[in-house]
């Protein structure tokens, strides 16, 4: 996935949003990525329970 960004290609929309934050934040992609899947499987297990956000 890094050689594919660092090529200025994107994977979905998680890259388009993380490439945008990463340049108005001045960090890099990656913590940009872990930051978003991070809030994503909280809103989950928030909503779903614990169990299913896990698995899903």
């Amino acid at each position: 996935m890094g050689l594919s960004i660092r090529g200025g290609a994107v994977i979905d929309g998680t890259e388009i949003l993380a490439i945008f934050l990463s340049r108005k934040f001045s960090t890099t992609i990656g913590d940009i990525i872990i930051l978003i899947n991070i809030i994503i499987f909280s809103v989950a297990a928030y909503f779903l329970s614990i169990e299913i956000a896990c698995t899903q």
